[in-house]
Order: C-alpha cells, then sequence, then structure tokens
C-alpha cells in the first residue's frame, strides 16, 4: 500500500510547487525603480497641496546637480521624496541648474512653482596674434651655448565666462515639463503660488526705474508665460510690492505693498477679469486690507483656496506684561482677514510656553474652514531672575488656530485629538491642507523643557495629521516595508528546507528504502531573522534502485527582528517531495525537488510618532513554493581518501503574501497583495570520506550561489484613510559562498545519526545554520 501511494503524494508536492511558481506566467514581474530619496534632517517644508497628499520644500546645500546650492523637493506618500531635478529635466536645460526652489503647489499637486537659476558656462578662446611684418632679422646666429632651463609653458589657454539667469518657474508633474516663466524687463523673477488648473501664477521681480531697483508683484498667465501683467501697488513711490499667494481658482492674490507714506501693508489684487484684453501693467490695482494698529505694517502670506480667508501678520500692541518683559511697546502677531468681518489678531500662545513667553507670532497658510497655522517666536528668561528676567534665548513654536478652539501648540493641537506624542518640538508650522487636517512644518526631536537651548537637536520636516499624530518620512516611509517579511522569511524558509537537511539528493544518503526525522536551525544576521524546522518523511526505491522517491511533511517557524523594535513571527507546515535518478552505468545523480508551504505571519510595526514609539499590528497568509534542478557528478576524483563531487543546481521559487490592514497606532497601513519569484543557481564541490570500518562519513561542502532577481517584493498600499505609497523591494545581495560540513554516523545497521553545519559570507543563506537527524532503513 505504501508503494502505490507515495507517487501520488509525491505527484501533488510537485504539482503544487510547480502550480504556485507558475500560476501567472503572462504577468512578468515590473522593473524594479530606484530606491526613491527621502528627506533628511535639513529638508524644509514650503507648502502642502489642497488634498494633503503631497508637500514640497528644500534642503539647502544639498548635494546633486548643484555642490553648493538648494535644491527642491517633492514628497508624496506613493513614492516618498524625489529630487525636482529628476522631476522637470532640469538638466536638460542648461548645464548647470544652481538652485531650484518651490514655493506654491496646486490642489491636487500636479503644478508646482518656484524659483531657479540657471548658469550658462561658455568657452572663450583668445584671439592669436597675427603674424610679425618685421623683415627677417640678418644678426648672425647666436654662439651662447643652449639654456639648461626648463623651457616656459604658456598658460594663456581658452577662458570660461559663466552668465547666470534668475527666474520664477512652473512644473507640470503629470506631464514632466517645466517651462521658465520670465519677464521682458525685470530680473530675479520668482512664482510663490499657482491656481488649481495651473492656468496662471502669482510672484515678483525686480525692476530698474533707472534710479533705484523696484521689487515689483507679477501675474503670469498660460499665454506663454514669458509676459506677465504687473500689478498695481498702493502707491507710485513703492518699492516693494510681492503677491505671494492666490486663491485655488485663481480670482484673488495677496501680499503686501508700500502705501505713500512707506509703510508696508497687506494687499489684495481682484484678478476676476472677463476680458484679457482690458489687462495691461497697473491695471489691476492693490486694495488696502488695514493692519491692526493704525500706519501699523502687516503682510499677507496666503489665501483660503476658495478664497474665503486672507492670513498674515499685522503690528500689534504688546501687553501691560509682556512689553514690560520685553521692552518694547509694539509687536508682530499673526491675523486672520474675511471680506465681511475684516482684519482680526489671532491671540498668541496663551501664558507662559516652556518657561517663556510668547513675544511674537505670524501666520503661514489657511484653510478653506478658517484653520490657520504659523509660528509664535518665544522668549525665555533666566531661571530664578522673577523681578526682571533678562531675556536669554528664543525659540519658534508652531501653532493652528480656530474661531472655536482659538491658539494652540502643534502639540496641543494633536493631543487633543487623542495622539500621545514624545517629545518633539514642532518649531514651525508652514502650510496647511484644504480641510484643515494635515500641517507640515519642522520640527526638533526634543522639546525645550527645563532651558531654551534645543541647539544640539536634529530638525527635520514633519507631516501631522489630526487624529493620527506627526511623522518624519525619512524614518516612517522604511518602517512600511516590514509587510515586506512575511514574504522574504517564506522564502528562507523553503531555503532551509532545501539546503538544511535536503542539501543531499537522496540517492546520496548512503542508504535505499529509508525513513527519517530531522531538526534544522538558522541565524540570519542580515535580517535579524531565526528559523528552524522539524521533519518527518521517508523514501522508497524503483528499476532496481536506480530512482529514489521521497516524500516529507514539516512544520517550520521564523522570529524576526524589525526596525525600531518591531517583530514578525511566522508559523506554518510544508510539503516535500524528490525524484532522485542514478543511471546503472553512469556515475551521475540528476536530482529533481519540490516543495511548498503555507505559514501565518503576525506583524508589530513599531514607528515614531511625535517623538513617542507608536504600534500598529496586522496579520497575513503566506505560500511559497520552490522548485529545484540538480546534477552531481559522483567522485570525479579521488583525493587523500576523499571522494570529490562536483554539483550543479537551479531553483525557482515563487512567493506570495495576501494583503491585510494594520490595526492600532495614528497610521495603520492596509497592505496590498505581494508576489515575487527568485531564481538562482549553485554550483561547488563535496569531499567525502568514510571512517571507522564505514560507519563514520565525513563530507566537506563548499558551493557559489548567484540570485538572478536584484530586488524583493514590492511594497504598496495605503496609510489608512490617508494616502496611497508605492515603495521598491529591498536590495538582494546576487553572489555569496556557502559552505558546510556534514558527519554522519550509523549506531547500526539500521539506524544512522546524521549531522551538519553550515555558514555563508554575506549573502541569502544564514550566517549560521545545522540540522540533527536520524534515518532508519526499513
Amino acid at each position: 500500500m505504501k508503494t502505490q501511494h507515495t507517487p501520488i503524494l509525491m505527484a501533488a508536492a510537485l504539482f503544487g510547487s510547480m502550480l504556485n511558481l507558475y500560476s501567472e506566467p503572462s504577468l512578468p514581474e515590473p522593473e524594479p525603480e530606484p530606491q526613491p530619496y527621502v528627506v533628511g534632517v535639513s529638508f524644509d517644508p514650503t507648502n502642502i497641496s489642497g488634498d494633503g497628499k503631497t508637500v514640497i520644500g528644500i534642503e539647502p546645500f544639498a548635494e546633486g546637480p548643484s555642490a553648493y546650492g538648494d535644491t527642491g523637493f517633492v514628497w508624496t506618500w506613493e513614492s516618498g521624496t524625489t529630487d525636482i531635478y529628476s522631476v522637470g529635466g532640469i538638466v536638460c536645460i542648461s548645464p548647470v541648474t544652481t538652485y531650484l526652489n518651490p514655493y506654491g503647489i496646486s490642489q491636487t499637486g500636479r503644478y508646482v512653482v518656484g524659483a531657479m537659476r540657471v548658469d550658462t558656462v561658455t568657452e572663450v578662446i583668445p584671439p592669436t596674434e597675427p603674424p610679425s611684418t618685421e623683415p627677417p632679422s640678418t644678426e648672425p646666429p647666436s654662439t651662447e651655448p643652449p639654456s639648461t632651463e626648463p623651457p616656459t609653458v604658456s598658460t594663456s589657454g581658452p577662458s570660461t565666462i559663466t552668465t547666470s539667469v534668475h527666474s520664477a518657474f512652473i512644473l507640470d508633474r503629470q506631464t514632466n515639463t517645466l517651462t521658465a516663466l520670465t519677464s521682458e524687463d525685470g530680473e530675479y523673477e520668482v512664482a510663490y503660488d499657482v491656481s488649481d488648473a495651473g492656468g496662471s501664477a502669482v510672484g515678483s521681480a525686480w525692476y530698474d526705474d533707472g534710479c533705484d531697483e523696484i521689487l515689483r508683484a507679477l501675474w503670469w498667465k498660460n499665454q506663454g508665460w514669458t509676459t506677465p501683467y504687473i500689478l498695481g501697488a498702493l502707491s507710485g513711490d513703492s518699492d516693494e510690492t510681492e503677491a505671494l499667494a492666490m486663491s485655488g481658482d485663481g480670482k484673488r492674490a495677496v501680499g503686501y505693498s508700500e502705501d505713500g507714506e512707506g509703510n508696508t501693508r497687506a494687499v489684495s489684487w481682484n484678478l476676476d477679469v472677463q476680458n484679457d484684453v482690458l489687462v495691461t501693467d497697473y491695471s489691476v490695482g492693490a486694495e488696502d486690507l488695514g493692519s491692526l494698529i493704525e500706519d501699523g505694517y502687516s503682510a499677507a502670506h496666503d489665501i483660503s483656496r476658495n478664497g474665503k480667508y486672507i492670513v498674515g501678520e499685522s503690528e500689534a500692541e504688546l501687553t501691560v506684561t509682556t512689553s514690560g518683559i520685553l521692552g518694547r511697546p509694539t509687536t508682530t502677531v499673526p491675523f486672520i482677514y474675511t471680506d465681511a468681518g475684516g482684519m482680526k489678531e489671532i491671540p498668541l500662545l496663551a501664558g507662559n510656553v516652556d518657561e517663556g513667553y510668547a513675544d511674537s507670532g505670524t501666520a503661514n497658510g489657511v484653510s478653506n474652514n478658517g484653520r490657520v497655522v504659523g509660528n509664535n517666536t518665544i522668549y525665555y528668561t533666566v531661571p530664578g531672575n522673577v523681578v526682571t528676567p533678562n531675556i536669554s534665548d528664543s525659540s519658534r513654536v508652531g501653532f493652528i488656530y480656530s474661531a472655536s478652539q482659538g491658539t494652540r501648540t502643534i502639540a496641543q493641537w494633536l493631543e487633543d485629538s487623542g495622539v500621545e506624542l514624545g517629545k518633539w518640538n514642532f518649531a514651525t508650522a508652514q502650510a496647511i491642507s484644504e480641510d484643515g487636517k494635515v500641517v507640515t512644518g519642522r520640527a526638533y526631536d526634543r522639546r525645550p523643557t527645563g532651558g531654551p537651548s534645543i541647539a544640539d537637536s536634529e530638525d527635520f520636516g514633519y507631516i501631522a495629521r489630526e487624529g493620527s499624530g506627526a511623522i518624519n518620512p525619512d524614518e516612517f516611509l522604511p518602517t512600511t516595508a516590514a509587510s515586506q517579511a512575511p514574504a522574504a522569511s517564506a522564502f528562507s524558509l523553503l531555503n532551509l528546507t532545501m539546503h538544511g537537511a535536503h542539501h543531499i539528493p537522496l540517492q546520496m544518503m548512503g542508504a535505499n528504502r529509508h525513513a527519517w526525522a530531522t531538526g534544522d536551525f538558522a541565524r540570519y544576521d542580515r535580517n535579524d531573522l531565526n528559523s528552524g524546522l522539524a521533519e518527518v518523511g521517508g523514501a522508497v526505491d524503483f528499476f532496481d534502485k536506480q530512482l529514489m522517491a521521497g516524500l516529507g511533511i514539516g512544520q517550520s517557524w521564523v522570529t524576526q527582528d524589525l526596525a525600531n523594535g518591531g517583530d514578525m513571527d511566522m508559523n506554518g507546515q510544508y510539503l516535500l517531495s524528490e525524484l532522485s535518478f542514478k543511471p546503472t552505468k553512469l556515475p551521475v545523480v540528476f536530482t529533481i525537488t519540490g516543495a511548498i508551504g503555507s505559514w501565518d505571519a503576525d506583524i508589530d510595526r513599531k514607528y515614531n510618532n511625535g517623538g513617542a514609539l507608536d504600534t500598529s499590528s496586522g496579520s497575513t497568509d503566506v505560500i511559497s513554493s520552490s522548485l529545484r534542478f540538480r546534477v552531481d557528478w559522483l567522485d570525479a576524483v579521488k583525493v587523500a581518501g576523499f571522494g570529490i563531487t562536483p554539483k550543479l543546481e537551479y531553483t525557482v521559487n515563487r512567493t506570495e503574501a495576501d494583503g491585510y490592514t494594520e490595526s492600532g497606532g495614528g497610521f495603520p497601513v492596509d497592505y496590498d497583495d505581494q508576489g515575487h519569484t527568485a531564481q538562482e543557481i549553485r554550483y561547488g564541490l563535496s569531499a567525502a570520506r568514510t571512517f571507522c570500518s564505514g560507519k563514520a562519513l565525513l563530507r566537506l561542502r563548499a558551493e557559489g550561489v548567484h540570485r538572478f532577481d536584484q530586488s524583493g517584493a514590492v511594497t504598496s498600499g495605503q496609510v489608512v484613510g490617508l494616502f496611497n505609497f508605492n515603495l521598491p523591494g529591498q536590495q538582494i545581495q546576487q553572489d555569496w559562498l556557502h559552505m558546510g560540513i556534514d558527519f554522519n554516523y550509523a549506531l547500526n545497521e539500521k539506524i544512522t545519526l546524521t549531522s551538519s553545519v553550515m555558514t555563508s559570507t554575506s549573502g541569502e543563506d544564514p550566517v549560521f545554520g545545522g540540522s540533527l537527524g536520524v534515518l532508519m532503513k526499513f
């Protein structure tokens, strides 16, 4: 009965592995893309799209096409952070782009505007001297001995001239097209904002009126982008006027302008012009939005996308207490403006903040529902000097304001929404999404409690979400790769099965019909992973012992440490079958081995949420199958009593992991299904000999391994309730060396103890592993 059922079970295992391997033959895996560069500690967010999905910013003095300029970034959940140099093809426009800084972004993130500098290098070859018209000399040749001094080498070769052009730009991220925004007579153009449809932009440029340089506000429209309209100023004598923001429909812009008295004032422009023919330079006049004190300073920094709210900063009177501390009567405070209610002061943070006093502030962004974000400047006093405290240092604190809840720090806003934060100091709040739920700015890695100095703290860009928390993209995005662990571990488990106890074909086990029980273990330092298995099985022979057929069933498991103290545990079963054929008259063994397994994985992903460690957990099912083809040339040569056996094998593996949704934590992820195909070849030698009258066998093994796939499974999914992301798989080591030692000892004619140890260089095999088993003839 056993002899009849064994081929059926073996066929099931082999067919199952092949079925899983080739379940999707017509869908080749996409070519892996390079790992996106993610923002570092010097990332400075400048704005956020209305839908909250895209953040733009600057990394000062970044490496890249410019070794000494600023680099602009576009950050999305789908692809991390991308250098704008690689987005818009800037290098194709000119030899060198020194900086490219983004400032404005449309509602969906398709359009980005800002400023750039392009350097054009021209080689100038000096003119050659004309031939001499002097008559030839009649002097006799010199009789002086030749000089022993080295000849003088002329250094007057070609020289270069560098021409720098500063201009604004608009980038269409959908078509990957960047267009320079210029003006006929202006220079140093800057675009600060763009309409949602990408049809217009506002900014400024410097103009020379013959006496002075004058800063003028500009309005570009998609009519070539080279002839902007100059927006009107409050006075013909105004030296500085800038348009800093515009509504989503492009019908209103805001900024500042000098009035006739030389005071800087917040202004707006009505761009809702029905007939462009009627528009000329200065025909769109500036409207003075006022200030919080008479003839005081003010400037508008942003307008909501629906055009209802305008925010900025204005001069205002200090309270008596704060005035006494700071020694001046006025300060600058944030404001919010509506057409119906006019300009209203946004209160500074109440009371003392981190043992300091809120001295001044500014508003940087506003949502469609009137939520405002900005910064307060906090001055710290010398501890213990209560009567007449002296100013010792200052720092910024980001705030969010709403009419219903007043002014709160970003930390308070998040904590009020149920988030448990650590010690991040949210130093700025630069921009806010149109629904008022996503904020971006800069933070330090600790709050300045007990003293003002945070100079030793790293600062970085953050993205905060109401009810979720705040993340540093540089730290958060890599943690989403935790979902790659189950698929990678399933491959490692079948790899341990194939190249642990089953690293020797059945025909080379020294027995015919037999059963086995074995236990394997392995340590993978590269992935901080420990694995093990327990297996039982048996083998029978056919065709006068030329064909051996074996079948095994086992339990295998993995424990893996993930980033930030996270972990993954996986447990399941597998089925393995093998056919090993040795022709009677040839010293060659042909072997085909198939294995298929299924495991349950539990993953705890940990990440930094506002300075506190947060955890999101999930579970998934993984199925993996491998098929191996192997050829061994038995005892090709003999050396010192050892039979040297070369071998060559090819293995293909297919692993699939179900998608799953995490629970818990501020930023749980809904992961998509994953699938990956791996292929490898192994080539090597084994040297074996017997001792103790044939009772003991020693085998030494060494082999090279080459993996054909360069990266693992792609990670994609959605941060629950937020945004999609798509990250490439982890890089795979492609070549390494694997070595092992086997020692078997026959207790009697029926029972043999088997053991082996193995190690490998840096690669996908265990850094250390071993196997213990027993083989019983029947």
